[in-house]
C-alpha cells in the first residue's frame, strides 16, 4: 500500500496567500489552508492530524507566536513542527521567541525551492 502522503496545514490571514502556498506545496503534499489561527488551533484541538504548519507570523485575530505559544502549552507535537513566514519586520520579542523555541522562519515572497527545502527539514525532525 502507498505511504500516506504528509498533511500540511497553511494558516495566512490573506485567502489569496493561504491558497497560493498550498498549491505551491500540492504536488509534494495533501494540504489544507486556514485563514483564522484561532479555527486552525480548533481543528487541531478537534482532533485533525496535521504533519506540519506553514504559518503566517502577522495575522489577525491570533498572531503566528501566539498560535505556537497555544500549541506549546497544549503540549502539541506540531509545536516542532511550525514554519513561519513574513512579509514584514518582526519585533525584537517575536525574533527572541523564535529563536528560543527553534523555530524556522522564511520571507515573502515565497520561493517554492526554498518552501519545500524548508518543509522537508520540518517533517524530518
Amino acid at each position: 500500500s502507498e505511504e500516506p502522503r504528509p498533511r500540511i496545514l497553511v494558516i495566512d490571514d490573506e485567502p489569496r496567500i493561504a491558497k497560493a502556498v498550498a498549491r505551491l506545496l500540492a504536488a509534494n503534499y495533501e494540504t489544507e489552508h486556514c485563514v483564522d489561527a484561532v479555527v486552525a488551533l480548533e481543528r487541531i484541538d478537534a482532533g485533525e492530524r496535521f504533519d506540519a504548519v506553514v504559518c503566517d507570523v502577522l495575522m489577525i485575530p491570533l498572531m503566528g507566536i501566539g498560535f505556537h505559544r497555544e500549541l506549546v502549552e497544549r503540549a502539541s507535537p506540531l509545536a516542532s513542527r511550525v514554519l513561519f513566514v513574513t512579509g514584514g519586520a518582526l519585533s525584537a520579542s517575536d525574533h527572541i521567541y523564535l529563536q528560543d523555541q527553534g523555530c524556522e522562519l522564511i520571507r515573502k515572497p515565497l520561493r517554492r525551492d526554498v518552501l519545500l527545502k524548508s518543509v522537508r527539514a520540518i517533517l524530518s525532525r
